[in-house]
């Protein structure tokens, strides 16, 4: 038994499997999957139809992301193979499917949230919005949906934030003074923190959505939050990353990043450096406590995606289509790939494998490659 549990312990990256079943891996959007380092291979790529704005999910050795051609897509892990392809009202933009309880949970333009089962794709059950929309006379879903503490949390365009308990009650409705439009919660304990486009971030009780406080930012937030303890951090439309603290709200820090805004929601490692991305180009690390510059890293195009980290590596895509890794030390460059029509999604991690999706329809999976089993291939030397 001991040898065995030695054995775990020591396996290699690659012999570990795990599911990313949301947004940045889990309820508090952590980005954070266990250690995996380049050199990679590309497994398998698949061309799907319509715009991928959506990032993508992995649960059972399935792949999940919406795309613009109405659809949600259910891919297997292995090789790519479509498994189904179920049709939606409307388009999905930036809603990134959640997965828990055998049911895919993605937001759509026609003002729903949608339940699918995750063996066939029929939709179980929705919860819709009320109008008001971007658009004029919607209701629209572009927010990730949020699965924490038994609730099904996300923000419409009505100007509203939901919870809904899974098994399909509506639980409660927070009206805000802006659309909840590019926006998701994050959620760490007891507590979901949600942005606005009023330039306010909530924190709202998962239980019945009672507000424990709202901080109110100089422009409207555009990102999903990341939590961790009691911290909080979020960005807004002034490109300016803050740093609050989670109970009170209250501001510890903020850093400006260019000046076009964020949409990238920030990662934190285990050493500390806190990732993002910003449209000014750049990738930033800052120290996660003070909010001190380590490095930055320039790309070719906005970075709007958001990080996910592998232990000492960082991996995010820009609108150039450079999908990178870099070591999360020093923000130094250790591979790149290239999807068409830049990259807007996040990345996604499973087991040995990352897969990110392209915004002109790409979905590319790439593995980890193990070293050359070089001691076995060389035969023992003759003895003298």
């Amino acid at each position: 038994m001991a040898g065995l549990l030695l054995g775990l312990l020591l396996a290699p990256a690659w012999a570990a499997a795990a599911d990313w079943p949301a947004f940045k891996g889990d309820a508090a959007r952590s980005g954070l999957a266990p250690a995996l380092e380049p050199p990679v291979h590309e497994a398998w790529r698949v061309h799907l139809k319509g715009s991928l704005y959506s990032s993508p999910a992995v649960s059972q050795g399935r792949v999940l992301l919406g795309s613009s051609a109405k659809r949600l897509y259910c891919l297997d892990l292995k090789d790519g193979a479509m498994l189904w392809a179920a049709d939606l009202p409307d388009h999905v933009w930036g809603s990134s499917p959640a997965v828990a309880d055998g049911q895919a949970f993605v937001g759509c333009v026609d003002g729903c949230v949608h339940a699918l089962a995750l063996a066939d794709g029929h939709e179980v059950r929705r919860w819709c919005g009320q109008p008001h929309g971007f658009f004029g006379g919607g209701d629209e879903v572009y927010s990730a949906p949020l699965v924490a503490a038994g609730k099904l949390v996300f923000g419409s365009d009505d100007q509203a934030i939901y919870g809904v308990d899974l098994q399909g009650a509506a639980a409660w409705r927070v009206e805000t003074d802006g659309i909840i439009h590019d926006n998701g919660a994050c959620a760490c304990g007891s507590t979901a923190y949600i942005p606005s486009r009023d330039g306010k971030l909530y924190a709202l009780a998962l239980a019945d959505g009672a507000q424990r406080w709202a901080f109110s930012a100089p422009k409207p937030f555009n990102t999903v939050p990341l939590c961790d303890g009691g911290t909080v951090w979020a960005g807004d439309g002034d490109s300016r990353l803050y740093c609050l603290d989670a109970a009170t709200g209250a501001v510890r820090w903020s850093f400006l990043a260019g000046k076009r805004g964020l949409m990238s929601s920030p990662a934190l490692g285990a050493d500390g450096t806190l990732v993002f991305g910003s449209t000014d180009g750049s990738v930033y690390g800052l120290d996660g406590a003070t909010g001190q510059q380590r490095w930055r890293h320039k790309t070719g195009d906005m970075v709007l995606a958001s990080p996910l980290i592998t232990g000492a590596v960082a991996w995010i895509g820009s609108f150039d289509g450079s999908f990178r890794a870099l070591r999360l030390a020093d923000g130094h460059e250790l591979w790149r790939s290239h999807l068409d029509g830049g990259i807007f999604t996040s990345a996604a991690a499973s087991g040995d494998r990352v897969l990110v999706a392209g915004r002109d329809g790409d979905l590319a999976c790439f593995q980890a490659t193990p070293p050359p089993a070089a001691d076995a291939a060389i035969p023992p030397a003759p003895m003298p």
